[in-house]
């Protein structure tokens, strides 16, 4: 396995939980739900000390472009 891939499969579940605390919170709130505002979401949760590499990682999923390359 790749540095990588090793990488990225031990930061998914850190990755996977911010994305899901902001769609909660969405939700919790009855605001629609979206890339965009799932990033704003976590933009305001995730400020200052808060925000780690996995938030980044969660935004830049979010907000990067779709290249069609699923590895799996």
């Amino acid at each position: 396995m790749a540095i990588e891939d090793e990488f990225f499969e031990q930061a998914h579940p850190f990755i996977v939980e911010v994305i899901g605390t902001a769609v909660i919170e969405l939700l919790a709130e009855q605001k629609e739900v979206s890339k965009a505002s799932i990033v704003e979401m976590i933009q305001v949760l995730f400020q200052g000390e808060d925000a780690d590499l996995a938030v980044e990682l969660a935004i830049d999923i979010l907000t990067l472009p779709y290249d069609g390359n699923v590895k799996g």
